[in-house]
């Protein structure tokens, strides 16, 4: 039969189907049977509880087939306990997913029987498990795992009262499908000091769901668990970000990057655990940068398509001073909006310096309206005719054409951040030859009609060689 173990460690959840007595004859000793909490899909606990006159009692288990074989004392693996103190039992190696019964009876001092006491138990279903992975002030996060016999599984995050709405399908929830290890579920936007309940269940191949899993939590107030606050400054270009931990805090992981960037690498390639994602990116400092003792940790980043209203991630992993996570928090912030109000920027002064036979030397100078400029050397005749076919050519044509090139380009390299003076030299142009050297500047707006200030042109001519 199947060994047993004593124990009095009390866990996870097992599923209890009823207990019924069998009775033989008037006599007062009893023993009652009560499942405990066991998170093992290969065992079962129970406690067997006596009564007075009970001067000692035996026990086994087996299948709903085996009243018999316990009734006439042939049944494998019955053992028998003196006394009437409570007794815990984990029954070990059994199969998940499957129903037991478990056999008790009592005898008093003259060897009397008090009748069968019968509790029928199921192990867990080791196919699929939900576990808490954080919990914080807003924040929590949750861990499905699930064995290939899985095909989907169907959770939500609500209130006790939501229970009976969710099984039913009344309250449909979110789903994972074929998911190849496990996946993480992750709620960034909750209420401080407030009790939810997170649910769920799977389904197998052949459309058989898993017992419901609840997994009641409640959420910390701001002070009560390891927390951090949050710094920003940002303009269309560039931003610093800041996080300041509290006194609960050990390390943080500080991660900033444009909106779409987590989104695409955290599911497929990280199972959507922000914890497991953020800690492997700070060894690397990929998009991360991270600070230990309760140091506040800063970054800067910059969003070089300058665009207004640009979503911008911000993660933060948060640790407790013995190095265990406490949590993730999520703060969705953005590039500033367009300000109609604000003022063009005042065109900037070149300087030309330094004549060669291929460039010369621009001291660019922009005063405090601009947030920063494009710079490029222009061939005059060709833009002379240019404006000379075309008469009603936009006045942001260089501006565009500049802040094009800077785009496909993907890089700094004509593009100043910034006011104040700026000394650049041009040295791949042509001998004798007639340029412009161009600046565009542009506001807080950035690169856009409404952030454009006039473009500066500064004609000179080459060296012969």
């Amino acid at each position: 039969m199947r060994k047993i173990i004593f124990s009095c460690i009390c866990m996870s959840a097992l599923a209890v189907f009823g207990c019924e007595k069998i009775e033989e004859g008037q006599v007062e000793a009893k023993v009652g049977i009560s499942a405990l909490d066991y998170d093992d899909s290969t065992a079962v606990k129970v406690l067997f509880s006596p009564n007075e006159a009970t001067a000692r009692f035996e026990y086994a288990i087996g299948f709903p087939e085996d009243i018999e074989a316990f009734s006439s004392g042939t049944m494998s693996g019955i053992l028998s306990v003196d006394g009437n103190s409570e007794l815990e039992a984990i029954f070990t190696d059994l199969d998940p997913v499957s129903i037991y019964s478990v056999y008790a009876r009592s005898y008093d001092r003259k060897g009397n029987s008090g009748g069968i006491s019968v509790l029928k138990v199921s192990t867990a279903d080791s196919r699929f498990k939900a576990e808490l992975q954080y919990v914080l002030d807003v924040s929590a996060g949750f861990r499905l795992s699930m064995t290939e016999e899985i095909y989907q599984c169907r959770y939500y995050l609500g209130k006790a009262s939501d229970r009976d709405s969710f099984l039913s399908g009344e309250i449909e929830g979110n789903y994972c499908t074929e998911v190849l290890e496990y996946e993480c579920v992750n709620y960034f936007d909750l209420d401080p000091e407030t009790e939810y309940v997170f649910f769920a269940v799977a389904e197998d191949r052949r459309g058989s769901e898993t017992r419901l899993w609840e997994i009641p939590i409640r959420t910390f107030s701001p002070e009560e668990c390891p927390n951090v606050s949050i710094s920003s400054e940002i303009d269309v270009y560039q931003g610093t970000y800041s996080a300041e931990p509290n006194d609960l805090c050990g390390r943080v992981i500080l991660s900033v990057s444009e909106s779409g960037t987590v989104q695409l690498i955290c599911p497929t390639g990280f199972y959507n655990d922000f914890v497991l994602m953020l800690d492997s990116w700070s060894t690397t400092n990929f998009h991360t940068l991270e600070s230990y003792g309760g140091t506040p940790v800063s970054m800067t980043m910059v969003t070089s398509r300058m665009l207004n209203d640009q979503p911008v991630d911000l993660y933060v992993s948060i640790y407790d001073k013995n190095d265990e996570i406490a949590g993730v928090k999520y703060f969705p912030l953005s590039t500033p909006s367009f300000d109609e109000g604000l003022e063009i920027p005042n065109p900037v002064n070149i300087e030309i310096s330094g004549i060669t036979s291929g460039g010369a030397v621009y001291g660019i100078a922009a005063d405090q309206t601009a947030l920063g400029y494009f710079y490029e050397t222009v061939e005059a005749d060709w833009y002379d005719d240019l404006k000379e076919r075309d008469p009603e050519m936009s006045e942001y044509f260089l501006a565009e054409t500049f802040l094009s090139n800077y785009s496909e380009n993907n890089a700094t390299g004509y593009l100043h951040y910034g006011n104040g003076s700026y000394t650049w030299a041009e040295t791949s142009g042509l001998p004798d030859f007639r340029y412009y050297a161009a600046a565009v500047p542009f506001n807080a707006n950035g690169p856009r009609e409404g952030g454009w200030g006039k473009t500066t042109l500064v004609e000179y001519r080459t060296l012969p060689e």
